[in-house]
């Protein structure tokens, strides 16, 4: 079984291993099983692509897709977005990934200190979300994990949006046909697991003035078993896995 996770992460940065860890716990499989691929690299060749039982897209910390401009191995990504989700092989992508494939296919993402969203957030659920088989599993209004400073301001035409806050009107999205789910927020982190990753982005959240305290951001945590419980159906269910084990 091979879980190939795209990361877009500065070597060192130990928020790689961190992600790596996290989806292997939400997903109840071992870490061997998650593959990693450093996308600062460049994008994985099809044959790396196709030979994975399915596609994970995590964070990235340092980077954002505005960079694409200045950082090349952005711009490689994005444009390979169409062919990453035509292969047929099942793709979950959050944050950074989301925010790639909206650009990729032609939507618009922005950065906005009113947008961010650190912490903990409550999402409802799209009339199209509760239609869709698996969004249709949570509740209409559920927790999620974030950390992010862009946000979507334009869905591709093609995108189905799923999933809002207060703050963002899209949050979630998928792509009819395709066995493709795409969120702002990090179904991979538990409440402790984005108070980790908190900790270890803070300085550079601050520096840009998209947080104002630590204490405000660290207050800003509740569990979110809903938003894991997404992740792990729609990756499971493809692997035939059944249920995640409980810890």
């Amino acid at each position: 079984m091979k879980l190939l996770l795209l990361q877009a992460r500065k070597k060192g940065d130990p928020a790689a291993v961190h992600e790596r860890s996290a989806f292997a716990r939400v997903l109840g499989l071992d870490k061997r099983h998650i593959v990693p691929w450093d996308l600062l690299a460049g994008p994985p060749p099809k044959s790396e692509l196709t030979s994975a039982d399915c596609i994970l897209v995590g964070g990235s910390g340092d980077f954002s897709v505005s960079d694409a401009a200045d950082q090349g191995w952005i711009r490689q990504f994005i444009d390979a977005a169409e062919d990453l989700t035509s292969i047929g092989v099942p793709v979950f992508a959050s944050c950074f990934g989301f925010q790639a494939f909206v650009v990729g296919f032609g939507g618009r993402v922005e950065t906005n200190k009113s947008k961010a969203e650190f912490g903990t957030f409550e999402l409802t659920v799209s009339e199209a979300g509760a239609r869709d088989d698996l969004f249709r599993e949570v509740a209409p209004r559920f927790y999620a994990q974030f950390g992010h400073a862009d946000y979507a301001a334009a869905l591709p035409s093609i995108f189905v949006n799923l999933a809002s806050s207060e703050r963002n009107e899209y949050q979630a999205a998928t792509i009819p046909g395709k066995d493709v789910y795409m969120t702002q927020f990090h179904p991979e982190l538990s409440m402790e697991a984005n108070r980790e990753r908190a900790l270890m982005y803070l300085d550079s959240y601050a520096q840009a003035g998209f947080v104002d305290s630590l204490d405000g951001v660290m207050d800003n945590f509740r569990e979110s078993p809903e938003s894991s419980a997404l992740l792990s159906r729609f990756v499971r269910g493809y692997l035939g896995l059944g249920a995640t084990p409980k810890a």
